[in-house]
């Protein structure tokens, strides 16, 4: 539901799906499992959060008791979460690039491409 936020952590399964045609090495491939490690189960926590708390303010909203600060105090703790997933999002893409060759680029390139992600 909220893949559309940023693609970075949810491409790591398609970058370890196609490992060998991007051509990683056995340590790189461990530095994207560590990645994982430490943090997929907190992203995966604030995306579910994200949507509970969405859900939540929908429900308060049709409230016609429920004051328009309340609302934007809701609002703002869905923003933050969404702030969070962000950071999440950046150290995933900073883990990519850091990690990557330039020949490495250019061949997951081709596998977004394939996989019908468009490149600017």
């Amino acid at each position: 539901m909220l893949s559309q936020m940023g693609f970075h952590p949810f491409l790591m399964p398609l970058i370890m799906q196609n490992r060998d045609a991007i051509g990683l090495e056995n340590e790189q491939i461990k530095v994207f499992r560590a990645w994982r490690s430490k943090n997929r189960v907190p992203l995966i926590h604030a995306m579910n959060r994200i949507i509970q708390e969405r859900v939540a303010f929908q429900r308060i909203s049709l409230n016609p008791r429920t004051s328009e600060e309340v609302l934007r105090a809701k609002q703002e703790e869905i923003f933050k979460l969404y702030r969070k997933v962000l950071e999440y999002q950046l150290s995933c893409r900073r883990n990519i690039l850091d990690t990557f060759t330039d020949e490495q680029w250019e061949e997951f390139g081709f596998v977004l491409t394939e996989n019908g992600y468009s490149l600017d």
